[in-house]
């Protein structure tokens, strides 16, 4: 009794005084990864329910995360509240649930990740070896500081002085030298540069380059789309250089009724990889954009993708999903789907659909290219075509057929399932709507919805992947409900492209938005039409993309 007030307790203490922060994991050769971080008292919490890591595997179930490194086990009980490391130790206090995510006591976290960490301004950053500075050069108000890993926006803070700017470095030591004009001063994996001037400075970080120049006060005013600013009216969609700030920013853009036009995923052979050229000349779209994010190293995509009311795509990720309804509504939402299969009314929840994702229950379709990894000794195999089991063996489906993997597990419950036996299947999700077209991405840009703190909660959430200024590709909807696609040319000395922040601005000139989000970036970016790639491409950019946007006469 005297555990439960105990608790009760600390989460009335921490719904009241806890405040929020970032971790931020830093890597020699990855961008930084970032999760939202809770303070309560002395005590930092890290949500760990879409912590993303090089070397980190995450399994959930319905009460519990379970997460694999380098061999150790950490299990995350959210029913019963505690965390046990390698199935022995067991760490009480040391979870606490607030709104439906678990957060983990940070220390706890960075001894199963083998990483120490400093904590500054509410925020955390977690590290295998402290970052050096390797060199570091000033010239014309611009320093360029070199370092062995990859910064995060995080990592930098200015304040001033008099007539002295001060820059703060976490979690940095130095190991080069340090220019003339420069007074630097190390303690405890901080490093303050401190320069004679009266100017603003902001920061870019380039790879492992942080250049820290300075701008113009002017800079920092909301932009409008000045006189001299171009439209260019092309054939279905228009290309506009807009300025923001003192950057001139170069985008495409096409909007459309989803009454008029068949608005849908394109999906590119999942799980093999395959030149998205080639599908999009097969299929002949008026407009494409890429969509969802994916894994690099095996093409997988990242969330769900629905296709003329068939699933797809589903992994263990919860993301930002773009839809239209069986009535042809765009929106955007968090949507959880659920997909339950029959076998003879026994129900199975299907937890994988064309993933390489360990469920329990999985299904592949005839989308699925690769060769089904699963053995005979972990699964049972049914294979699926007109609501009936056709064969018990092993077999990639084709046309339209499936195959149901199920654990060996429940085996015992399956024993009467035999060829003949009848199949089906049903799809709900937690907004009780009928989708037809799905694909995932995130983070909102705009959510009318939305409060200004979970918008603000929603960029921390992603922002190991929206820091920075790169091409990036956007989808809208506005208060007619017509769709628009955006893409924003970026990796070119005229056109770096745009940030978080640079992407609301960019939306904000274009029109008026009830919601926005992005799609994936950088290499990833594609504008696709008149039956050809409108945007600027580097030689060495991603050919592969699984899943793509697109648009087609109905």
């Amino acid at each position: 009794m005297h555990k439960k007030i105990i608790f009760l307790v600390l989460i009335y203490i921490f719904a009241i005084t806890a405040f929020s922060g970032d971790a931020v994991f830093i890597s020699t050769d990855k961008e930084p990864s970032t999760a939202p971080l809770k303070v309560l008292g002395s005590e930092y919490f890290i949500r760990v329910d879409d912590l993303v890591l090089e070397g980190l595997t995450v399994h959930k179930t319905e009460n519990a995360i379970f997460m694999v490194f380098q061999k150790d086990i950490l299990e995350i009980n959210k029913q019963d509240q505690y965390a046990k490391l390698n199935f022995l130790t067991k760490y009480k206090s040391s979870i606490v649930m607030e709104n439906g995510s678990t957060y983990l006591k940070a220390d706890l976290l960075a001894k199963f990740l083998k990483r120490s960490y400093i904590s500054a301004d509410s925020n955390m950053f977690f590290y295998s070896q402290l970052p050096k500075i390797v060199n570091m050069t000033y010239s014309l108000n611009k320093l360029t500081v070199e370092t062995d890993s990859i910064a995060d926006e995080k990592c930098i803070s200015f304040t001033s002085s008099g007539e002295q700017k001060i820059i703060k470095l976490i979690p940095f030591q130095n190991s080069g030298i340090v220019p003339k004009e420069i007074d630097l001063t190390s303690s405890g994996g901080m490093i303050t540069l401190k320069i004679k001037s009266t100017l603003n400075y902001k920061a870019v970080i380039q790879g492992k380059k942080i250049i820290i120049e300075t701008v113009s006060s002017s800079s920092s005013d909301k932009s409008v789309d000045k006189p001299n600013d171009p439209v260019v009216v092309l054939s279905g969609y228009q290309q506009k250089i807009v300025t923001i700030g003192e950057q001139k920013v170069k985008c495409y853009y096409a909007k459309y009724d989803p009454k008029n036009y068949k608005i849908q995923p394109v999906v590119n052979n999942l799980g093999i990889s395959s030149k998205f050229i080639n599908v999009l000349s097969a299929q002949k779209p008026i407009l494409a954009v890429n969509a969802s994010y994916f894994d690099v190293s095996t093409l997988e995509p990242i969330g769900k993708i629905i296709l003329n009311g068939r699933v797809l795509h589903i992994d263990s990720h919860l993301r930002p999903s773009f839809y239209i309804d069986k009535n042809g509504n765009p929106n955007m939402d968090y949507i959880k789907l659920e997909y339950t299969a029959y076998l003879d009314d026994i129900p199975l929840l299907v937890k994988g659909v064309n993933s390489l994702w360990k469920a329990n229950i999985k299904v592949y379709t005839s989308e699925y290219k690769n060769s089904i990894k699963e053995g005979e000794d972990e699964y049972l195999f049914y294979l699926i075509e007109n609501g009936k089991v056709i064969s018990t063996a092993k077999k990639s489906p084709s046309g339209n057929e499936l195959l149901l993997l199920v654990k060996r597990d429940y085996e015992k419950y399956l024993t009467e399932i035999v060829t003949g036996s009848v199949f089906r299947y049903e799809t709900n999700n937690d907004k009780d709507i009928n989708v037809y077209h799905m694909v995932d991405g995130g983070p909102f840009l705009i959510n009318t919805e939305f409060s200004k703190e979970r918008l603000a909660e929603e960029k921390r959430g992603f922002s190991s992947i929206i820091n920075g200024r790169t091409s990036r590709t956007l989808v809208a909807i506005d208060n007619d409900n017509m769709v628009t696609f955006i893409l924003v040319e970026g990796n070119q000395k005229d056109y770096p492209g745009l940030d978080y922040d640079g992407c609301i601005e960019l939306l904000n000139q274009i029109g008026t938005f009830k919601k926005a989000m992005m799609f994936d970036g950088g290499s990833s970016c594609l504008f696709y039409a008149d039956n050809k790639i409108i945007n600027y491409r580097e030689a060495d950019w991603r050919e592969s993309i699984p899943v793509m946007l697109g648009v087609f006469m109905k």
